[in-house]
């Protein structure tokens, strides 16, 4: 009985899985197809019949097709959303990956002083980042020995929820027992070429990093992360708005694509739904042409610091680049690195990593699709792994 049970709730859950993604995949197909036209059949059997014969599942076909109709053909080597989270992710992060949500524990995890945490808050106990309390009357000059303001992020947060922008006038000692666990930072001023680019919004690097099978860490993707139109949301100051959507919640930024070799901005932007843009749509700043700051020293950085923690196969590292161009490490997160934008925008990305085979040797059941699926997989191949 209890092995049924659980038999039917792993199918229930991959089931549910199944259906996020390809909501996900079908609601951002719709407008690319709108403004670049509808995939041809033949790039869309090709997309079904390298998920089936190469990865194991039709299914997976769903984020081939959104790749191929932002790249406007088919590529070898990409890897589908749902494949990258249902399969690679479990056998390459595993359980590790999630100590990246505690935010709290990353300076002192990596050693590095490129994390810019001046302090965390413990059960209503404010500590410094080596996990010493911080006494009454030295948290003010702790928190804001190099500027007036910091910003505080929860543990567990996902994306930017809880997130918040403090300042040494409307912060006091009471008011910080009442914060959740987490971190506080010290606000980074932006490199001049991102106040540029989006003027209100913090624009971040975000660069993934991937264990060869020499052992050796590398990146392997980069874009830059920015907001649209300060207009739209609720900056918490004039310099620093979160692109959340007031109406959802959910964030709406651009996204720009960064040579992982040269750190040159590609020619396009991509906005939330993914069509493509030559400039950004406020600012009016032209892409092409402009190079990221401080990139390979950032690239330099986060390879290293992915070398100390080799329990984690993929990482991705928010980075800031300050106005003195140093590199400061916002987050990392090993828990569920997104690499949809990165492969459809500049993929393949991860080649020559075997992640395309890890399906086969621990293969047991096939994630479950909904009935009259027109699609249908190989019966002759094997089934990828349940998801963690």
């Amino acid at each position: 009985m209890l092995r049924t049970y659980r038999s039917l709730k792993n199918r229930y859950g991959r089931y549910r899985l199944y259906r996020v993604h390809r909501k996900e995949a079908t609601k951002l197909l719709r407008p690319i197809e709108q403004k670049k036209g509808r995939l041809p059949r033949s790039i869309r059997r090709q997309t079904r019949e390298y998920a089936t014969e190469v990865l194991g599942w039709s299914g997976y076909a769903d984020w081939l097709q959104v790749y191929a109709t932002v790249a406007g053909e088919f590529r070898e080597g990409w890897i589908p959303g749902n494949y990258y989270s249902q399969v690679v992710l479990p056998s390459i992060n595993r359980k590790a990956g999630e100590i990246s949500s505690i935010r709290s524990l990353s300076r002192h995890l990596f050693r590095s002083p490129h994390f810019p945490d001046r302090a965390h808050v413990m059960n209503g106990r404010l500590m410094s980042p080596s996990f010493r309390p911080i006494p009454d009357d030295a948290w003010e000059r702790t928190l804001f020995r190099h500027s007036n303001r910091v910003v505080f992020k929860p543990d567990g947060g996902r994306e930017s929820s809880g997130v918040m922008l403090l300042d040494a006038r409307s912060l006091d000692r009471e008011r910080l027992r009442t914060l959740p666990d987490g971190t506080l930072q010290e606000f980074v001023v932006q490199h001049e070429l991102f106040d540029q680019i989006a003027p209100g919004f913090v624009t971040t690097l975000r660069i993934t990093t991937v264990l060869h099978p020499d052992g050796q860490a590398h990146a392997r993707a980069a874009f830059l992360r920015t907001g649209i139109d300060p207009n739209q949301h609720a900056p918490q100051a004039a310099d620093f708005c979160i692109p959340l959507n007031r109406a959802t919640g959910e964030l709406e930024e651009l996204y720009i694509p960064v040579s992982v070799e040269t750190g040159r901005l590609g020619p396009f932007g991509y906005l939330p739904d993914w069509t493509e843009t030559e400039r950004h749509p406020v600012s009016g700043i032209k892409f092409s042409g402009l190079e990221a700051p401080a990139f390979r020293e950032a690239v330099s950085v986060v390879e290293k610091l992915h070398n100390r923690i080799p329990h984690v196969g993929c990482i991705g590292w928010d980075v800031a680049i300050s106005r003195q161009g140093e590199v400061r490490l916002l987050e990392w997160n090993a828990r569920l690195p997104a690499i949809t934008f990165a492969e459809a925008a500049m993929g393949p990305c991860f080649t020559g990593l075997g992640w395309e085979d890890l399906w086969r040797p621990a293969a047991r059941s096939r994630p479950q699709k909904p009935r009259g699926s027109r699609v249908k997989a190989n019966p002759t191949a094997k089934s990828p792994p349940r998801p963690a």
